[in-house]
């Protein structure tokens, strides 16, 4: 009698663990069925127009921004914020061709080539409306997505999309609406001791055309100053500076700057180059094929060169530091890696992904290029001592 209730028992069981699996496995292709509406609903969208609130958390002050946007395929946009803390007031404004940041305060601005791909906005939701794939892009960091609940968002209920299977310490979640537009996203990282997490949240969302005449009539004010950040200490023209257009010019001082680590902490240009021959600074990120297919040879360049003075520092605009994260271990890449570069990409007047620069130990630009150009960048390797 016992034995037969035993086999009645796990027959029992067994029926429940299968059905407990059929639901998990319909809630996960529900959610990326939810996910490719979301993607689908996002490309066929014209104009979009909301209100926002940002939220970044990396173990500091945590970043607030609250503001509007307005967005218009293929590459106009209209972004306009507060920062919390300082208060700090920025426009960003894409005419389709240049984008324009703006502080008011100090009535100063600087501009850059539109990124195709609404990349350089420094803004994930435009990113996702003028390149919606982004969100397959973070759908392939995890092994499926579920729809996780719900969420009110500006009094709309929308569905929390989550994707599972992700690398450890890495974690994304997506908003949608009923309406399949996306609402917000948060995304959560664990380096070490490092934490980080960012969350958007959009409401008052209008696909409707109308929404953004005011938005896109912006205009740069007349008396507005560009912002040169090289020649601050002096009224004089660096014999080296050029125009936003074109790419710095070698011997001219490469602009430092500071930016997180992939892996924790601060990394700065100059560190990088201190002590080195020369090293090769590289703009790239994933949503550019060419972009990612660089990374191993550039990786395979360094690990032949390395012991002759020479380094690699890539620098990412766009992209999560989960997304970063996979590719590197993906490709087995030993290159040191910064993010949330958006602002040195118009330091470096960066036209297209990737780009490279070869920067010598004395902080000088050795060389240019658009593109990997190994041959290029050897020899102007060579040229201090590095074979």
């Amino acid at each position: 009698m016992l034995a037969r209730s035993t086999r009645l028992w796990r027959r029992l069981l067994v029926l429940v663990m299968l059905a407990v699996s059929a639901r998990h496995a319909g809630a996960d292709g529900a959610g990326d069925a939810l996910l490719q509406r979301c993607v689908d609903t996002e490309a066929r969208t014209q104009t979009l127009h909301a209100e926002f609130e940002q939220r970044i958390d990396s173990g500091g002050p945590t970043i607030v921004r609250t503001g509007t946007l307005a967005l218009k395929k293929p590459n106009k946009g209209h972004i306009s914020y507060r920062e919390e803390p300082g208060q700090q007031h920025i426009v960003l404004h894409s005419d389709g061709q240049t984008l324009f940041r703006y502080a008011p305060a100090e009535n100063e601005y600087t501009k850059s080539p539109i990124d195709p791909a609404g990349g350089n906005f420094g803004n994930l939701f435009a990113k996702v409306f003028f390149y919606s794939d982004t969100l397959n892009q973070f759908r392939s960091q995890g092994t499926s997505a579920k729809i996780a609940g719900s969420i009110a968002i500006g009094g709309l209920t929308c569905k929390r999309l989550k994707i599972l299977g992700t690398p450890p310490g890495t974690g994304y979640q997506f908003y949608i609406g009923p309406d399949g537009l996306l609402r917000g996203m948060r995304f959560e990282s664990l380096s070490g001791t490092q934490k980080f997490s960012e969350e958007h949240r959009y409401w008052k969302v209008q696909a409707a055309a109308a929404a953004i005449g005011v938005a896109m009539a912006w205009k740069l004010p007349k008396d507005a100053r560009l912002h040169h950040e090289e020649n601050e200490a002096s009224n004089a023209p660096d014999p080296g500076t050029q125009t936003q257009q074109e790419l710095l010019k070698p011997g001219t001082k490469a602009p430092d700057f500071k930016l997180p680590g992939v892996t924790g902490g601060m990394v700065s240009l100059s560190a990088v180059y201190r002590g080195k021959r020369a090293i090769l600074l590289n703009f790239w990120n994933a949503a550019s094929d060419p972009g990612r297919e660089e990374l191993t040879p550039l990786s395979a360049l360094l690990a032949e060169l390395k012991s002759k003075g020479f380094d690699v520092l890539t620098v990412d605009s766009g992209d999560s530091v989960g997304v970063i994260h996979k590719l590197w271990s993906d490709k087995n890449l030993s290159l040191r890696a910064a993010w949330k570069g958006d602002g040195v990409v118009e330091q470096y007047h960066v036209l297209a992904i990737p780009t490279n620069y070869v920067i010598g130990g004395n902080g000088r630009i050795i060389a240019h290029f658009e593109g990997f150009d190994e041959g290029g960048i050897r020899k102007a390797l060579a040229a201090v001592g590095i074979r």
